[in-house]
């Protein structure tokens, strides 16, 4: 039994070799939630740069908004229409 004392031992993350062990690796807390973080910054980023025009000029058809989830908030406290 261990102590309040002693440190609890961590465990290494998952590795794979095999195809059928990525999701283990990919869904691993750690890793999972800094991968979501990366792709929300990097596809808002492509989002900005790939789509001004439309989300300016109020062109933005609901599939681009799919494409960037938060952008529909961040227009709209600029003053923009919501998406219809």
């Amino acid at each position: 039994m261990r102590t309040a004392a002693e440190p609890a031992t961590t465990q290494a993350p998952p590795t794979w070799t095999q195809w059928d062990e990525t999701f283990r690796v990919i869904f691993y807390p750690p890793f999972f939630k800094k991968t979501v973080q990366i792709a929300l910054v990097v596809g808002t980023v492509l989002f900005a740069i790939n789509h001004p025009d439309e989300v300016i000029h109020g062109r933005a058809t609901l599939a681009v908004w799919i494409k960037a989830p938060g952008f529909p908030l961040s227009r709209e406290r600029l003053g923009g229409q919501p998406c219809k």
